[in-house]
Order: C-alpha cells, then structure tokens, then sequence
C-alpha cells in the first residue's frame, strides 16, 4: 500500500510520501523516482493540493491550499468525523460491571470511561451499538455480605423493613459495612462453614427468607449504581448478572464433559488450557457452583440470544488478560462462533498523585471519592484562572470539569498502559488536560458571543500562518477518527484534541476577531469551526462541553 503521512518538518510539505525510497529499480534513482511521481500528480492533482516538491533522498512532498481548505470548512457540522466504517454492523460494549453489595471503586470506574468511549468510537463508525452492563449478583462475595447483614441485624434487634426506611446513602453504607464484616470473619472456620452455605442457598434459591433479604439488599445497590451512572451521564440499553449466566453456563460445561472440552479433575470440572499453550481453570468448583468461567459462557450464550451481535467488546482490567485469553479458547470450542465475534479490552492500572483520600472501608477507592477531590481540586483552579464568564459555575458544571480531567487522563495513552493521575497538572487550564479543551471551548462560544449584533466585514488581513496552521488541524479530524477505530484506542483523539485547542488559541492571541466593533468574517468562520471539531472530538471521549468557564 501507499503510505502518505503527515509531516512535522517546516517547509518539507503539509504530507510527505516515501514511495519512491521503497520502489526496487537499479536502473533509477530514487530521486528520479520522487520526480517522476511528482510529475504525475501534478498532472492529477486536486486543487486542495497547492504545490508538489521533491526532496532528498527521494521523499515527495504534498503542500495544501489553504484558501481550498477554507471553502471546506464551511460544510463541517455535526456529522464531521463520522464515516461507514462499521456501518451496518451490531457491536455489543459491555463495561462498568460493578458488584452488587460491594463499592463503586476505581475497577468500575476505569472501564466505565473507557467502555462509553469505545462505543462512541463505533456509533461514529456507523454501528449500531449496546451498551450492556454485567453485574456479579452471586457469588462468594454476595454471601460475605449477606452474612453480615444478617448478623447486623440479629445484633441491633432489626429488621430490613426498618433498614429500608433509611436514606440511600445510609443502606449503602450499611451494606458496606456488612461486607467487610463478612470478609473479616471468613477467616473463622464457623463463620466460613456458615457463608458458604448461603453461598449455595442463593445458588439454589429456595429459602424464602434468606432470599428475600438478598433481593432487597441487591435492590439497594442497584438503585445506588443508578445514581452513579447519572453522575457519569451512562446510559444502559440492558443489564445481565451472573445470576443469570451462572445456570446456563453450568450447563453448557457439563454438557461438554464426555466430549472432553472439559474434564473432571479432585472434584471439580476445569479446563485443562496447558494442552493449548494457556493454563488450567476451574469452570465448576467442588461445591458444584459454577466459577466465573461458567458465567461468563453462559454470559455469552445470553447476550448474543437476546440481542444479536457482529462483534462484543468486554473491557476490563487488563489484570484478567490471561484469565480472558482461556475463557476465549474454551469458547471457540463450545461456541465458535461467538469466539470470533468476541474481544477482551484490558485497561491499565491507576496511580494517583498530589491528593490525599481515604476510602470507607481503608483499602477500596470510591469512584464517587475520586469524583469528589477532583471537583475540590477544579474550585482551586478556576479561582486563579482567566474566566470566560463573571457568573461562577454551578455544582453540576464544576462536576462536568472535573470529570473532563478525568475522562481525559484516562484516555490519553493507549488502552492497556498503566495511568498516573496527577491532581497538580490534570486541571490545567494550560494544555493537556480535559479542563483546558473545555476553557477552550468555552473561549470559542465567548467570542461567537461577543460577534453577534457587530458588521461582519471581509478578512481584515492577508491569510495569516495562524490561519493556516488553524485550518490544515480542522481538517485532520476525520483521519484521526479513523485511526482511532481502526485501533480501538482513544490516546490519538486526546492529543489531536489537545494540538487543535493549542493551534486556536496561538491563532487567538495573534489575531483579533472583533476589532473596531467590526467582525473578521474568515476568522469568525473559523472559529465557529473549532467550536464544532472540539464539540464532535469532545462527544467522542465523553466530555460534556460547557459554555462557560
């Protein structure tokens, strides 16, 4: 294929093709070569194509016409940067997958902002997507905090009917607290022997009262979860739990024992992954209860039934790479089919630098608590930055800024690279933030502001290189959606985001919009542009754009 990249170099062309360097012919040079191209492009060439020139040691040098780029800018709207490249298709993105009984912690919070980007990746594709939510509703976890909740109330003489009358925040807090508490006395061999029975009990599903208990206590997380997505502006087409899954997938496995995928082994049924270069995993525990892997088969099965997919994403830590590479290979025997459809998006680890926080529980960070010292560390720029408006911002709007930094931190280097989240520069009004693409956003709506009612003249000035730079970054944006789908990352859509803003605001400051209460027509036009690019960018990782700053 030919490759023509986009050059950084001053005065070697806005791109650049090394064609003529990779062209095996002993009786030319590759100088002769580049010439010889660029002679046949002229001849060919579009008028956006200004000039086309050759350069050592054989590189061809493609330089746009600036005024040509203008007159497309004109035509940029809200459908800039979308294409049919998925077009037609179902994706499937399933992301967030909280436990219900335990917290909201940064392991939710991660794939939450990468899982709603990647499906706006495909939306701009064309997809169709669905965004889908799996949530752990048994499991050994569900028991510790049942168990808890049950001492908790044969401890205080209370019900759950009086429990339920308590604000959210408060349940929540109690069924924090029961799960701690169950955790802690796992270690005892009574308590253990008494967990694990309800372990099965919520597998089995017959005691009536113990299953009452779970149900409210999975209602009150679930309605707490809702909350937090409302923060997050996340919005799910459906929710599946292993409590679901878990059923199905133990049939499948036992279905697949005497074929051999799967084998008994001390009591369990594993998968024995090391006969194809992977490891072993249990899919069926001694108790008979069906492990995550089971689940997630039986997960699979679920999802394509009800809602039929060409591709399912599922993002998650990338801690579980390894778990996920042999659940996909006893897949593409069970369901080979959906194998191929399905991929495992693992995410990198979270550092947090330059805040202090503690958790409730002393181990676990909240998403809320993270969400919270962002918004207190938002306060403590804005008041010694430059606004764009004397009205200060509302609660929800200082809320939006810092989940811009946040959305923008997480999503800046590739998926799967470890994150530094460092309060001291990730609020900066200055450049590679989330908050500075939104002061710049903010900035472009203040001048369109300030323009309405004043003449519109033509362009006070020659074309200026501000302008230039201005126009040929624009341009660039449905290229850089592109690459992002094509790789599944979001880190080029930050940066490109991050060299518009910059690019605008050199532009900004060398040359004046509105002077003598009279309007530069071509550079209002350009900055109508920018607040469009930096809105359609901004959708795409998530950013909610403010008007003011």
């Amino acid at each position: 294929p030919i490759s023509i990249r986009l050059n950084s170099k001053v005065g070697f062309g806005d791109y650049s093709s090394g064609l003529a360097l990779s062209i095996d012919e002993s009786n030319t040079t590759s100088m002769e070569r580049a010439t010889k191209i660029a002679e046949i492009v002229e001849g060919y060439k579009d008028p956006i194509i200004g000039q086309v020139k050759v350069a050592a040691p054989g590189f061809v040098n493609f330089f746009l016409d600036s005024v040509q780029l203008f007159k497309l800018t004109k035509d940029i709207d809200d459908m800039f940067g979308t294409n049919d490249l998925y077009g037609g298709q179902r994706i499937m993105v399933e992301y967030t997958d909280p436990n219900p009984y335990k917290e909201f912690h940064i392991g939710h919070f991660m794939p939450n902002i990468i899982g709603e980007a990647i499906a706006r990746l495909h939306e701009y594709g064309g997809a169709t997507v669905e965004r889908v939510n799996y949530q752990g509703d048994v499991g050994l976890h569900v028991a510790k905090s049942v168990w808890g909740l049950i001492k908790k109330l044969e401890g205080d003489s209370q019900t759950m009917e009086e429990l339920s009358k308590l604000s959210l925040l408060e349940r929540v807090k109690i069924m924090g607290e029961a799960y701690v508490n169950g955790s802690k006395a796992y270690d005892d061999p009574e308590a253990k022997n008494e967990i694990d029975a309800i372990n099965i009990a919520i597998y089995e599903g017959n005691d009536k009262n113990l299953m009452a208990l779970y149900k409210e206590g999975r209602s009150w997380s679930l309605e707490y979860f809702e909350t937090i997505y409302k923060r997050l502006g996340t919005t799910f087409d459906d929710y599946y739990f292993e409590s679901e899954s878990g059923k199905k997938g133990l049939e499948v496995v036992t279905a697949h024992i005497n074929d051999g995928i799967f084998e008994k082994s001390e009591g369990a049924v594993i998968y024995r992954g090391e006969n194809r270069g992977l490891h072993n995993r249990v899919f069926i525990n001694s108790l008979g209860v069906p492990t995550y892997e089971a689940k997630e088969l039986g997960l699979a099965q679920t999802k394509y039934e009800r809602w039929r997919y060409d591709r399912s994403f599922i993002v998650t830590g990338n801690e579980v790479s390894e778990y996920f590479k042999v659940l996909i290979d006893a897949m593409s025997r069970v369901f080979p089919d959906l194998a191929t459809k399905t991929t495992h998006v693992g995410h990198g680890m979270l550092t947090l630098k330059g805040a202090k926080m503690s958790s409730r529980t002393g181990n676990i960070l909240r998403a809320t608590d993270i969400i919270d010292a962002a918004k207190e560390a938002v306060v403590k720029v804005i008041d010694q930055s430059e606004k764009t408006s004397n009205e200060p911002l509302s609660d929800r709007e200082i809320e939006l800024v810092a989940l811009a930094a946040i959305r923008y931190t997480f999503l800046r280097l590739s998926i799967g690279k470890n994150i530094v989240f460092d309060f001291d520069t990730s609020f900066s009004f200055d450049g590679d933030s989330g908050p500075y693409l939104l002061y710049t956003y903010a900035r472009a709506v203040h001048i369109i502001e300030n323009a309405k009612g004043i003449t519109v003249k033509d362009s006070f000035e020659a074309w200026s290189g501000e302008e230039d730079d201005l126009i040929k970054t624009l341009v660039q944006f449905p290229d850089v959606i592109r690459d992002a789908q094509e790789s599944i990352s979001l880190h080029g859509v930050t940066q490109y985001l991050t060299t518009l803003a910059q690019t605008f605001n050199s532009f900004y400051h060398a040359k004046r919009v509105i002077e003598d209460n009279e309007v530069d027509g071509r550079r209002l036009s350009l900055v109508l542009t920018v607040k469009k690019v930096l809105s359609n960018g901004m959708y795409v990782l998530g950013i909610e754009p403010l008007d003011r700053m």
